[in-house]
């Protein structure tokens, strides 16, 4: 009976250290796709989504030529009112747009503030000096992205369009940077805590109160066989 106890106290202790960081929004692979080419006025394309944890570890975008092909360059931006805004944060370098539909992923590994909204698509001119003809994969609305669809960008101006029934096809990772350090993220442990003596759990004390109970009765079962004798 006092090993069981025992057992169970550890059970108890084992479990309170366990934990699970990270986010993750997967769509699905493309049900469809948009085509952008060197006579579109459309040079950046992309969808929304909100952080959940305080890095971008990666996402994938699923590309492929139209024509000549060429190359462009993923990008992140910051979000104002529901819509993309400024500059990019991140770009990806130059990438050369394959042949044919394949998925593409890219590592930012750069900060987020959970809970803020982030614009995730291409570009092929409109910000950068990537040029080229692609296709990129989408899928109906109704995925984890924010409602609001493909939001489109004529050449490089402040100006976004949305196509409201349509998102990217995409997978997104999100964790804690490398240090696990997540200065707006109370799901991120501290990279560095202070000392501190844990506070028992209380299954953790009714056990302790159990094995001690279990131990005074069998000090008294065994003092009156003693007398007994």
């Amino acid at each position: 009976m006092r090993s069981l106890l025992v057992a169970a106290v550890l059970t108890a202790v084992t479990s309170m250290s366990t934990s699970a960081y990270g986010g993750l929004i997967h769509t699905g692979l493309p049900t469809d796709f948009l085509s952008y080419n060197l006579l579109n006025p459309v040079k950046a394309a992309g969808s929304i989504f909100v952080a959940d944890e305080c890095n971008l570890s990666s996402f994938t975008l699923n590309v492929g030529a139209v024509a000549n092909g060429g190359n462009f360059r993923a990008i992140v931006m910051d979000t104002v009112s529901g819509l993309p805004h400024g500059n990019p944060i991140w770009h990806s370098d130059l990438t050369p747009i394959p042949s044919s539909i394949a998925e593409v992923t890219f590592t930012p590994n750069i900060e987020l503030t959970p809970g803020e909204s982030y614009f995730i698509g291409f570009d092929v001119g409109a910000f950068t000096d990537a040029t080229g003809n692609l296709n990129i994969g989408t899928v109906s609305t109704g995925t984890l992205l924010t409602d609001g669809g493909v939001f489109q960008n004529l050449l490089g101006l402040d100006i976004w369009t949305p196509l409201l029934d349509l998102n990217l096809a995409t997978s997104i990772v999100m964790d804690c940077d490398e240090l696990g350090d997540c200065l707006h993220d109370v799901h991120c442990p501290d990279p560095d805590p202070a000392p501190a003596v844990p506070e028992p759990s209380s299954a953790v004390l009714l056990g302790i109160g159990v094995l001690g109970l279990a131990c005074h009765r069998w000090r008294r079962v065994k003092r009156v066989a003693a007398k007994r004798a």
